[in-house]
């Protein structure tokens, strides 16, 4: 029987994901977390997106060689006066998880009007998260380091970040393939990856309280060291299994990944394809010199066995107004502090609540069942 694949949403959730079902998730999931594309030029990209043109922020930009760039959060939307660039698109994983989040975003649908306006997809790549600990790390590296590893990868690269001061655990990444590959795999602990993330959040609302409460700066020292070693020693005894085995897929393998999807077909199936035609961790056989006979590791038959069988999910946790607001703090705000700066387009906090008042005619019975959840 398949196992109930989820999707967290809150950035600051430590632990796997719910399930519809509210109850605690564990296996494995597959999601999208970055979408690249390009549609010809003059293309209405908005409509394609379903986010209304004026809800986005403009800028003037450089990036990629576009001139103007469009914000939504974290969402992104280039476009340049000449023709030959077309207009672009990209979604990181933060961007993915908020249009799937609070905009009901279906990615078979979007792939869809993407092909119907003659729209090409330049990255997508894909995250396996495993919550059942079917293999660590440690084991990753040692097989790494001992050369147990079949590939059609020639390089890989282990990075570790390390405290010079004291012991810690600051998580590592594990790469195969370059760059500049078509497919590209890496592999790191997510869990700590969110706990430094959560810890910078909570720093920053301490430093913002003792801010406001004028805290005196020798205290605000003192309190700063504490909250460093508590965070160190949250670090050390993280346990929690939550690793994410990633593959960016570029260019024609990125079509080929959008293919798959609008087939709605189990998108495992490709993974599993993917990472054994690429990536194979095998045990060490003294008796054979061929490494390519020697025995696929336990782990990772398991592994793969488990992800040939998981389709693309966009399973949504029940909404929060705690979870708009930490979004519109981490998203928002930087686009507000912005204008709040800029001398043409300079706001205040009059024509923010303006701004508030009239949105509150685009709220829906949705909008209005979440108050009164809460």
């Amino acid at each position: 029987m398949q196992k109930q694949i989820s999707l967290e949403i809150n950035g600051k959730n430590l632990l796997p994901p719910v399930s519809n079902t509210e109850a605690q998730s564990t296996g494995q999931r597959i999601l999208l977390d970055w979408v690249a594309f390009t549609l010809p030029y003059g293309s209405d990209i908005f409509a394609v997106l379903r986010i209304p043109a004026t809800d986005w922020g403009s800028i003037p930009s450089r990036v990629l060689g576009y001139t103007q760039m469009f914000t939504y959060g974290e969402m992104r939307v280039y476009t340049s006066d000449r023709e030959d660039m077309g207009v672009h698109c990209e979604l990181s994983g933060s961007a993915c998880r908020a249009y799937e989040f609070f905009l009901d975003g279906g990615w078979i649908d979007l792939i869809k009007r993407v092909r119907e306006s003659s729209g090409h997809f330049s990255r997508i790549d894909l995250a396996i998260d495993d919550f059942d600990g079917l293999f660590k790390l440690n084991e990753i590296r040692e097989k790494v380091q001992n050369g147990e590893v079949v590939s059609l990868f020639r390089r890989g690269r282990i990075l570790k970040e390390y405290s010079l001061g004291f012991e810690d655990n600051l998580g590592e990444t594990i790469y195969f393939g370059s760059t500049q590959s078509r497919i590209r795999i890496r592999m790191y602990d997510k869990a700590i990856e969110h706990l430094i993330k959560d810890q910078n959040s909570r720093e920053s609302d301490a430093i913002m309280k003792e801010s406001s409460d004028k805290v005196p700066r020798k205290l605000r020292q003192e309190l700063k060291q504490c909250r460093e070693e508590m965070y160190r020693q949250e670090r050390l005894n993280c346990h929690q299994d939550w690793i994410r085995t990633e593959i960016q897929g570029r260019d024609e393998r990125a079509e080929s990944i959008a293919n798959h999807i609008i087939s709605d077909l189990e998108i495992g199936g490709i993974v599993f394809g993917i990472l054994k035609h690429y990536l194979n961790f095998v045990d060490k056989n003294l008796n054979d010199s061929n490494k390519s006979r020697w025995e696929v590791s336990v782990f990772w038959r398991k592994f793969l066995g488990e992800v040939e069988k998981i389709k693309l999910t966009t399973a949504k946790q029940k909404r929060t107004i705690k979870q708009i607001k930490d979004w519109i703090i981490r998203q928002v705000a930087p686009s507000l502090a912005l204008l709040s700066l800029d001398k043409a387009f300079r706001i205040d906090l009059e024509e923010i609540c303006q701004i508030i008042l009239f949105a509150k005619n685009r709220l829906t019975k949705r909008h209005y069942q979440m108050v009164l959840n809460t």
